[in-house]
């Protein structure tokens, strides 16, 4: 059965979606390569990262991650902010390399992968991480049933453009 909005809820998930589309549509009728803002704030692979996932989008996911893991996996060992980018780095570089469909034991294998995968974490941490990594408090989802983006709306809420952002393009 669909779900009827009412017109205020509405009237919010326009306005949040016209935002993005404002910004989109700004960001292709403009020069391309790396905007004045990021030009200014580059200047490492970890500060260019730091651009993609903020440290507060880092710490949620860090902290629900653990929350997980603690309630999933026995052995489950906390991690921090530097592995959950040590982990995000290695699904991008699986990416460089083209490995879309190459077993993640290929990528760590000692003959054929990567030096750098076994180098940063092990493959049973990788698959620990992999089976864990959450965005909410999945037992709080029911309490949250009415909204489909329960599961990433708060991580969704934390990238959403600022309001005064929105006004300044319109």
């Amino acid at each position: 059965m669909a779900r009827h909005y009412s017109t205020q809820e509405a009237l919010e998930i326009i306005m949040h979606l016209r935002g993005w589309l404002l910004i989109l549509l700004l960001a292709r009728s403009l020069i391309p390569g790396p905007t004045h803002y990021a030009v200014a704030r580059i200047c490492d692979p970890a500060s260019s990262f730091a651009l993609l996932l903020m440290e507060d989008i880092l710490q949620h996911i860090v902290s629900m991650t653990n929350l997980h893991g603690r309630r999933s996996i026995a052995e489950w060992r906390d991690m921090d902010t530097e592995e959950l980018q040590a982990y995000v780095g290695l699904l991008i570089l699986a990416g460089v390399y083209r490995s879309k469909n190459e077993s993640t034991l290929s990528l760590w294998s000692e003959k054929s992968g990567w030096s750098i995968f076994r180098a940063t974490m092990s493959h049973k941490r990788f698959h620990q991480i992999s089976r864990t990594l959450r965005f909410d408090d999945k037992l709080s989802r029911p309490r949250r049933r009415d909204d489909k983006l329960a599961a990433f709306r708060k991580v969704w809420d934390m990238c959403a453009p600022p309001a005064d952002a929105v006004q300044a393009i319109q």
